[in-house]
Parts: structure tokens; C-alpha cells; sequence
């Protein structure tokens, strides 16, 4: 039989091919261009067996094709005509005149917009989160975020291609007023923070721009004191920074990983030694009552010390000059470590009293010019609610007391740690406090 078929179907001009819907199982030389095509091929294999002879349009690659079909013993015959008359020229017509910016893509590209999309088609973003709808099978709404807009976008798939149209715009994260847009159910809240730390990101930079300019107008690139101010704010974007790492870190575990064998005793004196060095310029006084007993004990000392190295930051940024910080550690008779921080600062107002352990709560009415995140307190509350611990905070107008419980498990007899400690908690501090928070000593508190 496909001799019989060869013989008259070869030299034929038009594409012919004889399938079973399962496989093409001869084609002449006019159809073997034709077959590199997957797309065409699948439009060939999806056409059903005939019981008679019928017509069938389809579209491949941009191209409207009409096939005759007929049935033929155990198979069937398709040949294959190209239709010149191309309903995407009518569907482009309908879609230029619209003001809503439409785009038709094919795979992975973008082969037509209309004048509406002008703008939009020079943005890369928007053109990746416009193709990812490319597997659409039915006509459905979507949205997605780019740069400083939440777009709303109606899909309608066409043969092998594909109709995306815009046909809502909105902004997302800061308006023009710098009002926050509030989240809706179509808007994640993700997308909502990253815009907005897209936004922080691209004032940062506009300000080292302007920096910049302000040095060159005044040909003095030498720039101290412009230097200077600019690592004060580095120092506090490096403390915000961390502390959000290390809130993070913590909010995710579980148990306590990182707990190491300490002197408790000796790694607060050496946390406070460390601050006193840091605000020895200062005019507040600083002061520590550590006991002289050895307490060996199995505790995490990175969180809980950076816990108390915030709640004494606290204390500081909201101490009057002249005034005194307080630090007391003990061990009661429960086997709970006792901190106490008391500063006679401004004192917390007892309207807030009840917000200051929540996430990003900031107190602004008095501050120094370090600026805080609002996580300080929240992390130490966090830390001690997953040691089992308490924390409780006392404030006045004559100032503020802070007080950890942690319970803890003694270790009676530790064998050859104890200078080991004594040489890690010496740089310990002096490390950790340079890295998150720089210089202290120029600070210059405001009341």
C-alpha cells in the first residue's frame, strides 16, 4: 500500500500525510519540512479519524492552515492548505484600538503589542512576568507585581499563542502621599514588604547620589565630616540589619541548638565590660554587680547576651545625661539568673507599656542618634519565652527596670574550662558590639 501511495502522492506539491491519530506513518517530500515543527505535527495527531471526508482549520506558528481529511482503509489522509485569511490580523485590528495595553505572545516571546503597550514593552520585568502565563489553557484572570505597581491581567489563549491584557494598575507598597497600600486579598503581604524595601533601597541610594554631588559642587572630596556622619548611619543600618537576622534565626528554631558550657558569671561581666569601654566618652554612667562565684552552666550566651546587650542599648538611648545605668546578676534559690537593667531615664508611658515587646514598636519621643528598629525588647521577650523564662519591665518618669528570670542547670564540676571561658568571653563582646553598633562615643543624646 505505501508503494501504491508513494508513487502518487510524492511528487504532489501540497503536503500529505496518512496517520492513525497515534502516528504519522507516511508523509511526502512537500510535508518534511512540516514535520520539525512539534506544534504542527500535534495539531496533525489531534485530528480524529473520519467517517467521511471533512475540512478543518487550525493555526501553527502564526499561520492558518486548512486540512482536508479522509478516511482510507486503517488510516486516514490529511492534506494540508495554508489559509490566507488569518484571523490574528482581525484580533490585532480589535486590540490596537484599545487604550488598555495588550501584548500577543507565542512561546516564549512577545510578537505583537498594541499602542497602548508601548511603554510597558520597554520593561524587561514586565515582559518575563507577561510571558509566564504561557501555559494557560482556558481564558482567566491573574495578577503580579512589578517594580511599583500590582497589575491585574485578563489571559486569553489562542491556538498556539496567547493574549495577555492589562486592564488594571495600581500602586503597591508606599503611594504618593507615603501612605502605606494596605493588603488585599490579591496583594501578598511578601510582595507588599519587598516593595517597600525596594523603595528604602532606592532612597539610600539617591541619597549617597546626593552625597556625592554636594562633594563635587564643593570640589572637597576629602569629605570627613560627611564620612563621618555617613558611618554613624552605616553602623545603625549594620545594628537594624542584624537584629533582624538574629530575630529571625530565632523566631525559626525550636529548641535551644547552640547551648555551650559557660561561666555565667564571668560572660555578663565580660558583655558589660565591653559597653563600658563602648560608653566610657559618654555622660552617663555605667555600672555592673556581678557575684564572684563561679556558675558553670548550659545556656545559649550568644542569644541571651545579645538579649541583654539591647535591653542596656535601650536603657542608654533613653537615659538624660548626667544619669546612671544599672546592671545586677544573681542566681536565687530556684537556680533562675536574675539580670536586672535599671536606667533613670524619661521612663515609658504606661499607655505603651503593654506594646513595647511587640515586633517594629519604636518610642519615638525621645531618642539618640543611633536609631532603633523596635526589636531590641521584642527579641529579649522572645528569648526568655523559649528558655521558659520571664521578663518583666517597670517604668516610671523617673526611669526604667527591666528583670530576666531564666532558669538554669547548674554544673557542679566542669573539668578544665574554666580559663577556656575566661579567654573567650575577653574578645567575645568587644567583637560583637563593634560589629552591630560602631562608636558610641559621639553620640549626642537629645531630651
Amino acid at each position: 500500500m505505501e508503494d501504491l501511495i508513494k508513487v502518487y502522492y510524492d511528487e504532489v506539491s501540497k503536503p500529505i500525510f496518512f496517520t492513525d491519530s497515534k502516528k504519522i506513518l507516511w508523509s511526502n517530500k512537500a510535508a518534511q519540512d512540516f514535520l520539525q515543527s512539534k506544534i504542527f505535527v500535534k495539531k496533525i495527531l489531534g485530528l480524529k479519524y473520519p467517517n467521511r471526508e471533512f475540512d478543518e482549520s487550525f493555526i501553527s506558528e502564526g499561520k492558518r492552515y486548512k486540512a482536508n481529511v479522509k478516511p482510507f482503509k486503517d488510516c486516514f489522509y490529511v492534506e494540508v492548505l495554508e489559509d490566507h485569511c488569518n484571523p490574528e490580523s482581525i484580533l490585532r485590528k480589535y486590540y490596537d484600538g484599545l487604550t488598555t495595553p495588550v501584548f500577543l505572545c507565542r512561546g516564549n516571546n512577545i510578537i505583537w503589542h498594541n499602542v497602548a503597550a508601548v511603554e510597558l514593552f520597554n520593561n524587561k520585568r514586565i515582559k518575563q512576568n507577561i510571558l509566564k502565563f504561557k501555559n494557560f489553557e482556558k481564558e482567566g484572570k491573574e495578577t503580579f507585581i512589578c517594580g511599583d505597581f500590582f497589575y491585574k491581567v485578563l489571559i486569553r489563549p489562542f491556538e498556539d499563542s496567547f493574549y495577555v491584557e492589562i486592564f488594571e494598575q495600581s500602586p503597591v507598597g508606599f503611594n504618593a502621599k507615603k501612605e502605606t497600600i494596605p493588603a488585599t486579598n490579591e496583594i501578598l503581604q511578601s510582595e507588599i514588604l519587598d516593595t517597600i524595601a525596594r523603595n528604602v533601597v532606592h532612597d539610600v541610594s539617591q541619597a549617597l547620589t546626593q552625597i556625592s554631588e554636594i562633594l563635587e559642587k564643593n570640589n572637597d572630596f576629602s569629605g570627613l565630616k560627611f564620612v563621618d556622619i555617613i558611618l554613624k548611619r552605616m553602623y545603625s543600618f549594620m545594628r537594624a540589619t542584624n537584629l533582624c537576622y538574629e530575630y529571625e534565626v530565632l523566631l525559626k528554631e525550636t529548641d535551644n541548638i547552640n547551648a555551650e558550657v559557660v561561666d555565667i558569671f564571668v560572660e555578663i561581666d565580660a558583655l558589660c565590660s565591653a559597653v563600658k569601654s563602648l560608653i566610657s566618652k559618654s555622660d552617663i554612667s555605667f555600672e555592673w554587680v556581678v557575684p564572684d562565684d563561679k556558675i558553670f552552666c548550659d545556656i545559649d550566651m550568644h542569644k541571651l547576651s545579645f538579649a541583654l546587650f539591647h535591653i542596656i542599648c535601650n536603657s542608654y538611648s533613653f537615659s538624660i545625661p548626667g544619669s546612671e545605668i544599672k546592671v545586677f546578676a544573681r542566681i536565687d534559690d530556684n537556680n533562675n539568673i536574675n539580670i536586672d537593667v535599671c536606667d533613670k531615664g524619661i521612663g515609658i508611658p504606661r499607655n505603651i507599656l503593654d506594646k513595647v515587646l511587640k515586633p517594629f514598636f519604636s518610642y519615638d519621643s525621645f531618642s539618640g542618634d543611633i536609631a532603633g528598629v523596635g526589636l531590641g525588647l521584642t527579641y529579649a521577650g522572645l528569648f526568655v519565652n523559649k528558655v521558659n523564662g520571664v521578663i518583666k519591665i517597670d517604668s516610671t518618669k523617673n526611669g526604667t527596670k527591666v528583670s530576666l528570670s531564666i532558669p538554669i542547670v547548674p554544673l557542679s564540676d566542669v573539668m578544665g574550662l574554666s580559663s577556656h571561658i575566661v579567654r573567650y568571653g575577653d574578645s567575645k563582646y568587644d567583637n560583637m558590639i563593634a560589629t552591630l553598633i560602631g562608636n558610641f562615643n559621639d553620640q549626642k543624646l537629645k531630651i
